[in-house]
């Protein structure tokens, strides 16, 4: 696979609240989520490691409502978290521990953006 970046934004079919903001949309990229990225590049790796849809990615937002959590690096621009999350897509899947890596913009108090979602194999 090449290059991605091909964010989108989710519309929540619901608005959450995490760390005190509320939020009605989120962006992604769907290639980034369910391909991940070659270590060092900023390629799509080759296979598939998850098949997950826009409607899934919103079931992992509204995981999110009313979550407090500290980020984990905070930059001038973005805070940067990592969570682990039980995973709420009905199917073989569901309950299943997964780590989703998202951020929120400083400067701008309605951003948030998944940068990705992967199950953890242990």
């Amino acid at each position: 696979m090449s290059e991605h970046l091909r964010e989108i934004e989710l519309v929540l079919t619901r608005p959450i609240i995490f760390n005190d903001k509320i939020y009605f949309s989120a962006q992604i990229d769907l290639d980034h989520i369910n391909f991940g990225l070659k270590p060092g590049t900023k390629e799509l790796k080759n296979k598939r490691r998850s098949k997950f849809t826009q409607h899934e990615i919103g079931l992992f937002l509204l995981e999110l409502d009313m979550m407090d959590e500290a980020p984990l690096k905070v930059d001038e621009e973005f805070s940067y978290f990592s969570l682990f999350l039980a995973c709420p897509v009905p199917g073989m899947h569901q309950g299943k521990k997964c780590k989703i890596v998202l951020k929120t913009s400083i400067k701008n108090p309605s951003f948030l953006s998944i940068l990705t979602i992967y199950r953890v194999k242990k």
